[in-house]
This record gives C-alpha cells, sequence and structure tokens, in this order.
C-alpha cells in the first residue's frame, strides 16, 4: 500500500510543478466545465466536526473533467477566497469530498461534506460532516479530493475563446 501512495504522491508532484499544464489549449472551452480540487497533506486529523490537514500543500492541484485536458496548481487561499462567491457557492451548497490515506499501514477512504475553509501557517482547515466510512481521528499520508468546482472557474459560460485556466489564474484578465 505504501508502493500505491508513493505513486499517487509522485503524479500529483508533477502535476503540481508547472503552474498550469494544459494539454490541448485550443479546445473550446466556452461551456461550464466542473473542475476536481486535490489537496495532499502529511497528516488529517479529525476531531469535533473539524477536519485539520497537518503539513499541507501550499497549493491546491486543479484539473477538469473530460473530455477537456486541463490542470493547474493554485495557492490555497484561493478555495478560502472563492468558498462564499456566487449565487451556487460551496457556502450555501458545501462540497463532498473524499478524503484517503492510511492508517497503521492500512487504506482508508472516507466521504466527507465539507464547510469554512481556512488556513494557518501549515495545516489546513474546514468544518465537517461524514457522510460515509468510519470516524476516525487520524489519517497518514492524506489526500482530499473536493467534487465539482463550478465556482473555481466562475462565469466560463460567458467566456468568449479560451480555457477557463486563464480564468481561474487570472479572473481580472481572462484570455
Amino acid at each position: 500500500m505504501n508502493q500505491n501512495i508513493k505513486l499517487f504522491s509522485i503524479a500529483i508532484a508533477t502535476v503540481g510543478f508547472g503552474t498550469a499544464a494544459i494539454a490541448d489549449s485550443s479546445q473550446d472551452f466556452t461551456s461550464a466545465e466542473s473542475v476536481l480540487l486535490v489537496q495532499h497533506s502529511d497528516k488529517a486529523a479529525m476531531s469535533d466536526g473539524v477536519l485539520t490537514l497537518v503539513g499541507a500543500d501550499k497549493n491546491l492541484i486543479m484539473f477538469t473533467d473530460r473530455p477537456h485536458r486541463a490542470a493547474a496548481a493554485i495557492p490555497s487561499e484561493h478555495l478560502v477566497k472563492i468558498w462564499s462567491e456566487g449565487d451556487d457557492s460551496f457556502a450555501s451548497d458545501p462540497p463532498n469530498a473524499a478524503l484517503v490515506g492510511q492508517q497503521n499501514g492500512n487504506p482508508v477512504s472516507l466521504i466527507v461534506e465539507l464547510t469554512n475553509p481556512r488556513a494557518s501557517d501549515d495545516d489546513f482547515m474546514f468544518g465537517y460532516k461524514l457522510i460515509e466510512g468510519e470516524e476516525i481521528t487520524e489519517i497518514d499520508q492524506a489526500y482530499i479530493v473536493i467534487d465539482d468546482c463550478f465556482i473555481c472557474l466562475g462565469d466560463v459560460a460567458n467566456l468568449a475563446t479560451g480555457n477557463p485556466l486563464d480564468y481561474i489564474l487570472n479572473p481580472n484578465d481572462p484570455k
């Protein structure tokens, strides 16, 4: 199992080294697309309705759903900034997330609903509600994958041309 987590870590790190990796920038991105977010941390601690990603990476990895092939690394604080933006914000309709890692060398997979993100030093915290899985207190080498981040893209449907990641990285000057 450790080998699988190492391979996943290498894959995520490879995506994260560039600020944006676009497979085909000529794609038509004028329709609204969803984006998935991935956050890695050394450990996830769960207590009293608070999920703390201890030693969290400073960047989130974002990637679009198929058929588009786009990815970017953005500062984690960006998620805190946009959490309450828009009519269909994460604040009004909290996202689900998969929380995966290991405990005592055994794989752990939980599904949680996330609320109230905040950052502090090397940690990233959320309020959480367990949807699926057994309540535990700690997960090593934790990854959290947040679903359907439409708010991350803004109003992509109104972009005349270009890639939604241009909007994510430069919301005041989309290409």
